[in-house]
């Protein structure tokens, strides 16, 4: 199976994003619309900085497709996340997976 092929844990997306949507006070579907958005506006370098921080990396593995992962981990993301220790474990995924060496300075 291709990357692209993933398959989605739609009920735990659906059950973190529902963590958000209480936080943000934004619709399930704004929120998808905001993640299927092309380009990588404020609210969704926001929204990609809440759903990493709402839980494990495995759970964000299950919950994201590539496009998705692959912005979450951008880093325009990355550069918002708090505490440094956050920032630096997603940088390294980020590295990882992407094999960029990611700035740590921004």
């Amino acid at each position: 199976m291709k990357e692209t092929d993933k398959i989605i844990d739609e009920n735990l997306r659906e059950k973190i994003l529902k963590r958000v949507w209480n936080e943000y006070n934004y619709s399930k579907p704004d929120l998808e619309s905001i993640l299927s958005g092309q380009r990588l506006s404020e609210e969704k370098i926001r929204l990609f900085s809440s759903i990493i921080k709402s839980c494990s990396w495995y759970q964000l593995r299950s919950i994201l497709k590539p496009k998705e992962m692959e912005e979450a981990l951008s880093e325009p993301v990355l550069s918002i996340l708090w505490p440094q220790t956050l920032q630096s474990r997603y940088r390294y995924a980020s590295n990882i997976l992407f094999r960029t060496t990611v700035s740590a300075t921004g």
